[in-house]
């Protein structure tokens, strides 16, 4: 009973401490979440309702809760300044077109600006004589066409954005005018780019793909003086492609007969003429067009002419004229007036081939002129300027190494053959492929061009030339490598104790203890296929070839000895073929300081790869 008791008495207690369930207060509190000012009165209208509502907002969870609806108010806020800001940003954004106007003529300013500080830097180096300064100012002057004439990023932002809202918005005139200009400087460059791809079409022998650009810039200038004289340059692929494939032998197409030409029967018919309407305005179009080219070569050294009728770029004009004065320009006039006399440094394939179709006009009974001597008669070509044009013809094709062709308009102009106009033609072409020979770096080869020298055209000195040269040749056997004595003792540091053991006294210039010959020392391979090299010295008593064969211990040396011979030979002729050729390798170096102005000329050295600058230098830089 007592255990009963206490037991009722324990749930009893319990129960008077234990806390009430706050439905009420649970909901004020949800209330308030969700601001429902109502609701909060009405379920915390009694005092312990409110009691409960304020006990239950100082729990931990509560307080999350409260964390969380501050962090959502922030955002919220924050959200709604963005908005705001981006809203007034675009009430005072500016207007795109505007704005791309506005960075194209900053940008313009810009490159302006650049170019007036080039010009003031130019004018203060000639003032001063500082050359230097002069050269670096006036490389950046020649191109001030370039970036002012290109389309820029700027100008392509705004003819996108008019050609993109024309319809549907409406722009300044003065925005209209700007992006109608930037679209017809758009269309020149079109223009251009088509005459470019011309242009290298004529230069790459693709005459076909020259006409079709040449037609497109057409298309889009009708009147376009350039395309049309690139149309009359590329109509002649007719002509040279029968040229080409006609292979005879020069003087053999003289002394043929008939049946022998007749075994290619494309090479007795005339060359058909293209439908032009007047032959004649087309020779002067070539005429004037030949004289200006060669005009600009000697007063600016412009070379334009040759298969190129506009400049490449925009400004080169100004920078071919630039580039051209200096104080040896007077001697450049001269040098380049003797060159256009007695060489072709201007193409003149244009008027050729007008001048061409001129006599066939004229004089219907020409034919194609490697048939010429079967076919002409002595009034084929009854006037006298007509005559004139044709001796001017055969000249063309002499200078351009064109000797079958310069040959029969030779015959065409004077009614005769000239024997002695025959031989010079034929000393000219033996000494052409004399100087190929030379040049030819394979032994075979070069016997070979020899040999066609002597059988093509045995008279005159090339042949005696090259029958030494062939017979020498066939004296030394396969060389792998000859070295000259000038050469030899341009650089004592390769042969001496390095396997070649060559005595000095051989180079000192005296008979009395011997002489090298001329021809230097000639590296061969023996039977064994072991490297040998011989050489000829000279002395009170005669000459005498020595022949030597490398110890076992010296042939590594001797065989390094050759390939740094071969090094150095391929950086030379690299080295000459990067020199850029100026007409007088003289430039005019200068310096301005505490001591004064100085300029003085000194001569241009040949440049060299760096890569292969070990080799001119002293012995003990020399790689072993």
């Amino acid at each position: 009973m007592k255990i009963l008791l206490l037991c009722v008495f324990f749930i009893l207690t319990c129960s008077a401490f234990a806390e009430p369930e706050p439905t009420a207060a649970r909901q004020a509190m949800l209330a308030v979440l969700l601001g429902d000012a109502t609701a909060v009165h009405t379920n915390s209208g009694t005092p312990d309702a409110s009691r409960d509502v304020i006990r239950l907002l100082d729990t931990q969870q509560m307080s999350q809760y409260a964390d969380r609806i501050q962090g959502l108010e922030m955002l919220a806020k924050k959200s709604t300044d963005t908005l705001a800001q981006r809203e007034a940003a675009l009430a005072l954004s500016e207007d795109p077109v505007r704005r791309a106007e506005r960075l194209r003529r900053q940008d313009y300013y810009n490159r302006s600006t650049r170019i007036v500080n080039n010009v003031i830097s130019e004018l203060f180096a000639i003032v001063t004589l500082n050359f230097q300064r002069m050269y670096a100012s006036g490389t950046e002057i020649v191109f001030f066409g370039e970036p002012l004439n290109a389309i820029s990023p700027r100008d392509r932002e705004i003819l996108s954005l008019y050609m993109r809202n024309r319809a549907s918005a409406s722009f300044a005139p003065d925005m209209v005018e700007t992006a109608m200009s930037i679209e017809s400087r758009r269309h020149n460059l079109y223009v251009r780019e088509s005459l470019r791809r011309a242009q290298w079409h004529l230069r790459n022998d693709r005459f076909e793909e020259a006409r079709d650009s040449a037609n497109d810039a057409l298309r889009l200038d009708p009147k376009n003086a350039a395309a049309e004289n690139i149309l009359l340059e590329a109509s002649r692929a007719a002509s040279s492609a029968k040229r080409k494939r006609l292979d005879i032998p020069n003087p053999a197409v003289m002394t043929a007969t008939l049946a022998e030409l007749r075994e290619k029967p494309e090479s007795l018919l005339p060359d058909r003429p293209l439908n032009y309407a007047d032959n004649e305005t087309l020779l002067k179009k070539a005429e004037a067009r030949r004289r200006s080219d060669l005009s600009n070569y000697v007063w600016w050294g412009g070379r334009e002419g040759s298969g190129s009728y506009v400049p490449e770029a925009a400004g080169s004009t100004t920078y071919m004229v630039f580039s051209s004065i200096n104080i040896l320009l007077p001697a450049q006039w001269a040098i380049r007036k003797i060159a256009t006399t007695w060489g072709h440094p201007i193409s003149d394939d244009a008027w050729r081939e007008a001048a061409v179709r001129h006599l066939r006009a004229t004089a219907p009974c020409v034919p194609n002129c490697a048939a010429t001597t079967l076919t002409f008669t002595a009034d084929s070509i009854p006037s006298a300027s007509s005559r004139e044009l044709a001796l001017r013809l055969s000249t063309s094709y002499e200078k351009n190494a064109w000797f079958n062709e310069a040959r029969a308009w030779h015959y065409a102009a004077t009614g005769k053959d000239d024997p002695t106009y025959a031989a010079q033609l034929d000393e000219q072409a033996a000494g052409r492929m004399l100087d190929s020979a030379e040049g030819q770096e394979d032994v075979a080869k070069r016997k070979e061009l020899l040999t066609k020298i002597l059988q093509r055209y045995p008279n005159g000195k090339s042949a005696a030339k090259a029958k030494t040269k062939l017979d020498k040749l066939q004296k030394e056997g396969a060389d792998t490598l000859v070295i000259s004595k000038k050469q030899l003792r341009s650089c004592p540091e390769l042969w001496m104790g390095r396997g070649l053991n060559l005595d000095a006294a051989w180079f000192d210039g005296k008979v009395e203890n011997g002489e090298m010959e001329k021809d230097g020392v000639h590296f061969r391979l023996s039977d064994t296929n072991t490297p040998n090299f011989a050489f000829t010295l000279r002395s009170a008593s005669g000459s005498q070839e020595q022949t030597r064969t490398p110890n076992p211990q010296e042939q590594p040396e001797v065989e390094r000895t050759i390939a740094r011979w071969k090094r150095e030979f391929a950086a030379r002729e690299k080295a000459e073929r990067e020199n850029p050729g100026f007409t007088l390798p003289v430039e005019i170096e200068g310096s301005a300081g505490v001591d004064g102005v100085n300029a003085l000329p000194r001569l241009l050295t040949l440049p060299a790869d760096a890569t292969q600058r070990y080799l001119y230098g002293p012995a003990g830089n020399v790689q072993r």
